[in-house]
């Protein structure tokens, strides 16, 4: 990991520890879901400095982290229900089509996975995080001033 590598690592670092700091004293629900959704951002960056001080994590770390990752579009979808309202089945079904696409992901070796199951879950990340973008702008617009 170079010298950028590392700075940018570092900086998200101190964004995900304000973060959690911020949760840890308030308790707020949206503190505790932006902590969510900085988390699998961390994993990655902590599983990257992992590989390049120690060599690569064995593969159940792996899988957790995959899982993670593609789970963060739903992550987000809940921190837009906590600003704007979102229809009922949206959350349950994102949570869902999360799960339904990244288990096999981190199950299934790389090498004998179907091309059609790593496009499904990435239209489904894709989806997902297009939705909760969505909601957060449509929720931006009912407000005004600082935030």
């Amino acid at each position: 990991m170079n010298v950028l590598g590392l700075g940018i690592v570092a900086l998200f670092g101190l964004v995900f520890v304000a973060a959690l700091r911020t949760w840890w004293t308030t308790r707020d629900p949206i503190a505790r879901d932006v902590v969510v959704v900085f988390a699998a951002m961390a994993a990655i960056f902590v599983v990257g400095v992992f590989t390049a001080l120690v060599g690569t994590p064995p593969a159940i770390v792996q899988a957790a982290v995959v899982i993670a990752l593609l789970g963060q579009p739903a992550a987000t979808l809940r921190l837009a229900a906590r600003v704007r309202p979102l229809p009922r089945l949206v959350l349950p079904v994102a949570v869902a089509a999360w799960l339904v696409t990244a288990l096999p992901l981190a199950v299934i070796p790389s090498k004998s996975l179907p091309p059609v199951v790593v496009g499904l879950a990435l239209l489904v990340f894709i989806v997902t995080e297009v939705a909760a973008a969505a909601l957060f702008a449509a929720g931006s617009r009912r407000r005004a001033g600082a935030a």
